[in-house]
């Protein structure tokens, strides 16, 4: 009996689901006069700067799509909060600049 953990996908996937058609590479097949078998889909994701392309299986395809869905929504909410957090430092930073000069000014340095 398998285990149900065993197969699952995670809930946040990086890469995208994309269906191709393929070639079986045999001669005499119809995919060698240009009718293509598919379509299947694939996971692409980038690990070390290459492109990876992994096979999904019918059932999985779903799952991975709303996986690498939630992922980009992630990022993009993180990189949201990265944009509020730089923002609220250069805003401290310039404070900090003015609180300088003020006292500078009134020392009269």
């Amino acid at each position: 009996m398998k285990n149900k953990t065993e197969n699952s996908l995670p809930k946040m996937m990086l890469g995208s689901v994309h269906a191709q058609y393929v070639r079986c590479g045999r001669a005499s097949c119809k995919c060698a006069r240009g009718e293509l078998h598919g379509t299947y889909h694939y996971l692409f994701t980038r690990v070390n700067g290459k492109v990876t392309k992994r096979y999904l299986k019918a059932d999985e395809v779903e799952q991975v799509r709303v996986a690498c869905l939630a992922w980009r929504e992630e990022e993009k909410a993180r990189r949201a909060k990265s944009r509020e957090t730089w923002q609220i430092l250069r805003e401290i930073n310039a404070r900090l600049r003015d609180a300088v000069k003020q006292i500078k000014t009134s020392v009269g340095g």
